[in-house]
């Protein structure tokens, strides 16, 4: 049986929720009031932290998604040109149970996260699942705390 030498895909980086104008609201009462709790108890660093924070997250949800074009080859995983060799990648998941599915590889290095790929439509999830397999281990991907409060929010 001969192999598939390439498979790639095209994406969005993320699943695009609008925000409400209560969010936008939320999120800056949120962020003003820790601000100013921190201004009065002189912790004026913290106070500028918060409202950078406010502002950041609010740009980040309002924003649409880009796209985002994967290809797997023998050598390694190419996102956007980005290239990571399978030397780098402890192992691989594929998250049948979210709506795209997810491509998720655990990173070798220690302060990198996880990389989460959607996989589009998911009509190519067996392949990619079978071409990786050649290459990688497969182990099942926990959501850390940080990741599920992300998706709990929308992000």
């Amino acid at each position: 049986m001969e192999h598939v030498r390439t498979i790639e895909w095209t994406t969005v980086e993320h699943e695009h929720r609008e925000r409400s104008v209560d969010w936008h609201w939320t999120v800056g009462v949120i962020s003003g009031a820790a601000a100013i709790a921190s201004f009065v108890l002189n912790n004026f660093l913290f106070g500028v932290f918060w409202i950078i924070a406010g502002f950041t997250i609010m740009m980040l949800g309002s924003k649409h998604p880009s796209q985002v074009h994967c290809l797997l080859d023998e050598r390694g995983i190419h996102i956007n040109g980005q290239f990571i060799s399978y030397g780098k990648i402890k192992s691989f998941w594929i998250h049948k149970n979210f709506l795209p599915q997810r491509l998720v590889l655990d990173i070798r290095r220690p302060l990198v996260s996880d990389i989460i790929i959607n996989m589009g439509d998911g009509h190519q999830t067996d392949s990619v699942r079978i071409f990786l397999l050649r290459f990688l281990p497969e182990k099942e991907h926990v959501f850390s705390i940080t990741e599920a409060i992300s998706e709990r929010l929308g992000f």
